[in-house]
């Protein structure tokens, strides 16, 4: 049971970071960030395009890792467990909808994008 619960600590904070991720609208890709980081390396088109399919494939086979993770871990709770690993994940979520508000204010307050 010890190991189960180490298990669970270990992989529960990563459940949610695997998911989908809000994409930046100009490029249904990885953003402003990403784009900066091309920009910088100078990429060229045909390299870009290599990069963002690198990056997808990454995102892929992390969601899928994120699934199979979170059937296994369902697997060996207890229906109350599940339960309240729900209701730890509403509210890290919520959490984090909070301070992605508060860093969206943040940027508009210093006239980012």
């Amino acid at each position: 049971m010890k190991k189960i619960l180490i298990s669970a600590l270990l992989v529960l904070p990563l459940l949610g970071h695997a998911g989908p991720r809000d994409k930046h609208p100009d490029d249904g890709f990885g953003g402003p960030r990403m784009e900066h980081a091309f920009e910088e390396l100078n990429l060229s088109d045909s390299q870009r395009a290599e990069m963002k399919k690198v990056f997808e494939s990454h995102r892929e086979k992390m969601t899928a890792l994120r699934e199979e993770t979170e059937k296994k871990v369902s697997a060996i709770l207890t229906p109350e467990q599940q339960k309240k690993l729900d209701k730890m994940k509403a509210k890290r979520k919520e959490k984090f909808e909070e301070r992605k508000g508060k860093w969206k204010e943040d940027r508009e307050e210093r006239g980012d994008k």
